[in-house]
């Protein structure tokens, strides 16, 4: 048996792994890792401790980090996980230790999305809620569809350019081989935030709708108070 825990490859298993893929020794897998910031000592930490052990001192050296607050903007900032979270995906009927599509995994987030679907339609009064897309940027795409599909005769998609840089390019990505015109809607200078005069100019019965968001990409808190009206009188959507 090797010496590494958990890894049971004899020393004949190791060479036959490493001549298979003509490496001379494990260090040369690791050969792209520049020595000067490769650690080249053991971590410092005594022996045989137990795993609760392991924790609380990591948790001293974590704590000695000074916490600031971000004002980097682009999604750079602190976020709230709820404590029902972990208490939630820690449950049996959520996880399992099999694939991700065994059936117990599939039903028990079945009934989460179910859950916080009919929650948010609770909260906000909408008629309809989505889930299970990967990351904001798709998401942000599959509205856009939706707007698109819902408005009869729309060709035209506004989007503001205090989107997140990686949202404006899955934009771009998405539509781009779709008969669909993406207008950027510009700030005025040096607000750093849209404005509803900065949109109504670009309306019309072509527009499916406008995507927004905030805080924005330089962090700021947008208001979007009348959007919504002025983009339902031309049967567009508001998208955030």
């Amino acid at each position: 048996m090797s010496g590494i825990p958990y890894l049971p490859h004899s020393a004949e298993d190791r060479r036959r792994i490493l001549d298979a893929i003509g490496a001379g020794s494990v260090q040369d897998l690791f050969s792209d890792i520049p020595p000067e910031i490769a650690l080249q000592r053991s971590l410092d930490l005594p022996d045989h401790l137990s795993e609760f052990e392991v924790y609380r001192k990591l948790k001293a050296a974590a704590d000695k980090n000074v916490r600031g607050v971000s004002f980097l903007g682009g999604g750079v900032y602190d976020h709230l996980i709820p404590a029902v979270v972990p208490f939630v995906m820690s449950r049996s009927e959520f996880i399992t230790a099999y694939t991700p599509y065994q059936a117990e995994m599939s039903q028990g987030i079945l009934q989460a999305m179910y859950e916080y679907q009919t929650l948010m339609c609770a909260l906000t009064g909408l008629e309809v809620s989505n889930a299970s897309l990967y990351d904001g940027a798709t998401a942000a795409a599959e509205a856009c569809a939706m707007a698109l599909n819902s408005v009869r005769g729309a060709g035209r998609l506004l989007y503001s350019s205090t989107l997140f840089p990686q949202t404006i390019e899955v934009l771009k990505t998405y539509f781009s081989n779709i008969d669909v015109d993406l207008e950027c809607v510009q700030p005025a200078a040096g607000s750093g935030a849209l404005t509803l005069d900065a949109v109504q100019p670009r309306l019309g019965k072509d527009v499916a709708g406008i995507i927004v968001q905030s805080p924005n990409r330089y962090g700021c808190v947008e208001d979007y108070s009348g959007f919504a009206e002025a983009l339902h009188n031309f049967g567009a959507n508001l998208i955030i």
